[in-house]
């Protein structure tokens, strides 16, 4: 077996030079993308900077920047507006309810088995059902398996 897939059979040197080697490589990348993240920002903000704020273009920046606040705050006026009317029209009716879980009879019809089957069954974390020639096998996540058909078979 490879010592890189069992930790405890390394050295101290090796682990050792291992972790610088991770941390020099982690430093190197970490400082081009540090570099490169700030050429992006400054070749960004140079062009976002003359692109709006050039004295022939401050007149335009101002007037979208007044046009996105109108349109901004309609949307949220009207936003505003129908939260209130969804709660008065809405808010005070409770329209939720539990839907009462199935007796085993019901369970049981639903997959043509008897109900002390299932009520085995409820008793498993998780189970899958296979079908085979025999008819509906449980097989829980442990190894626990049974025909509904006789559910005292293992």
């Amino acid at each position: 077996m490879a010592i890189i897939n069992e930790p405890k059979l390394q050295s101290s040197k090796q682990k050792a030079a291992d972790n610088t080697i991770i941390t020099i490589g982690l430093a190197v990348f970490s400082f081009f993308l540090i570099m490169l993240t700030l050429a992006l920002w400054g070749a960004a903000g140079t062009y976002f900077y003359n692109y709006l704020f050039t004295p022939q273009d401050v007149e335009a920046t101002i007037n979208m920047l007044i046009r996105l606040t109108l349109v901004g705050s309609a949307v949220f006026i009207i936003m505003l507006l129908w939260s209130k009317y969804n709660l008065v029209r809405f808010g005070s009716l409770n329209r939720r309810r539990a839907v009462p879980p199935p007796s085993l009879e019901e369970t049981g019809t639903l997959y043509a088995i008897e109900s002390e089957p299932v009520a085995l069954a409820q008793t498993f974390k998780s189970a899958t059902i296979e079908v085979k020639e025999e008819g509906l096998v449980l097989c829980s996540y442990q190894g626990k398996c049974f025909s509904t058909n006789d559910p005292t078979a293992k």
